[in-house]
């Protein structure tokens, strides 16, 4: 008989590591959300990363909306 009622382990949560793109001219820019992030600049930045590459040039859109302080170039 399977005992239905054994304790599982929990699933280990990876640690965030950062998002990194590049934009048309090669440069790397990696998300590293700042501390004080406005619910304004997180809606913003929601069609960034559901597109899954739908949006072409996904740098202007963060000029456009002046989100460049949550991205650092990655050298």
């Amino acid at each position: 008989m399977i005992w239905p009622f054994k304790k599982e382990e929990p699933t280990p949560i990876p640690e965030f590591e950062g998002i990194v793109f590049k934009d048309q001219d090669g440069v790397s820019w990696m998300y590293k959300p700042v501390t004080h992030i406005t619910a304004a600049e997180v809606a913003k930045l929601l069609p960034l990363f559901a597109s899954q590459g739908m949006m072409t040039d996904r740098f202007a859109y963060i000029k456009k909306h002046n989100l460049q302080r949550n991205f650092e170039r990655v050298e």
